[in-house]
């Protein structure tokens, strides 16, 4: 048997961007390196529950999003920038023909979602006013600039939420607080966000409820959160109250007129929301090794799989667990 090669390394093929729409379709991204051009190819794949599957190859796929209806999938790619260009551009494809270029956003994105079937809510950022000139050069900052590929230095710049029309490609800002927003769920059209209380102790977070008449609410604040996602039923997330610190597990909660933990008799760290099993969340969590696949139902914990495996990535919904 002969050892691993760089050849070998660079024909490895990664599977990410794993998506399942209300109606049980799976859309995921496969990455590739093309040593020749010495860049990566992306191809993001549909499968179809009728067995008929859907093929794009371009240059970089993230970010996949299925509409409500499941009859399109928001993307982003940069497809068509250069290397020295900043920020992506935000597409939708039915699975036939060509993508449609919706709208760009300068400073990249982190997140999208459906809000209906007119309208995207992307995670995005935008610069504090005063830090720059009109060329984008720095002016001053008080906080360590960071750099990130595909945004430039983020510092004096804050993540915001953006609503774009889909058949205009309007963009305008929806959501911003003092803070970053970190990620955001969607339920019954109301935006769910958090976002730090205080830039100095960024593990001690607030999750905020905002209408698109822009009207906000305060669910609760005082735990550092990971993860939210909405469900048939409700939202849940993924956080904690910093017991041990920053080592401290993320257990899963329903959000309500009160939290309840429905993981706290698990002590493991749950790393992911994955989706849901008809109204039950399935989560993603690590133990012993190995990295496990679980629905959360009223019985319990119960295991998909995982137990003699390392599940990387996952996602739930229509039915289907991909």
């Amino acid at each position: 048997m002969r050892g691993i090669s760089i050849d070998d390394i660079l024909k490895i093929a990664r599977i990410t961007g794993i998506a399942v729409s209300p109606r049980g379709d799976i859309a995921y991204s496969i990455t590739r390196m093309d040593p020749k051009e010495d860049k990566y190819r992306a191809e993001l794949v549909i499968e179809y529950m009728d067995g008929w599957k859907a093929y794009l190859s371009w240059e970089s796929i993230s970010n996949t999003s299925w509409s409500p209806s499941g009859t399109a999938i928001a993307f982003t790619s940069r497809r068509g920038l250069k290397e020295s260009d900043k920020g992506t551009y935000i597409y939708i494809w039915s699975g036939r023909g060509e993508p449609r270029r919706v709208a760009y956003l300068r400073h990249g994105v982190y997140q999208l979602g459906w809000v209906d079937e007119s309208s995207i809510i992307a995670l995005s950022r935008k610069p504090v006013e005063g830090l720059y000139d009109d060329e984008g050069d720095y002016i001053a900052t008080d906080r360590i600039p960071i750099w990130v590929d595909g945004e430039g230095l983020t510092a004096g710049t804050k993540r915001i939420l953006y609503i774009i029309d889909v058949d205009s490609g309007k963009t305008e800002i929806l959501a911003e607080d003092k803070e970053d927003i970190y990620g955001f769920t969607i339920y019954e059209r109301d935006i769910y966000y958090f976002t730090p209380i205080d830039w100095r102790k960024p593990h001690i977070n607030k999750l905020v409820k905002q209408g698109v008449n822009r009207k906000k609410t305060v669910i609760l604040e005082g735990y550092n959160i990971s993860q939210v996602r909405a469900g048939p039923k409700g939202v849940y997330a993924l956080m904690h109250k910093n017991e041990i610190g920053i080592a401290s597990h993320y257990k899963l909660y329903a959000l309500g007129d009160e939290e309840t933990c429905i993981s706290c008799g698990l002590d493991r760290n749950i790393d992911s929301i994955a989706g849901f099993r008809g109204e039950n969340p399935v989560i993603i969590y690590k133990d012993r090794g190995s990295r496990i696949l679980a629905e959360a139902g009223s019985e319990g914990l119960q295991v998909i799989d995982g137990d003699n495996s390392y599940i990387h990535e996952a996602d739930a919904g229509g039915g289907v667990v991909a």
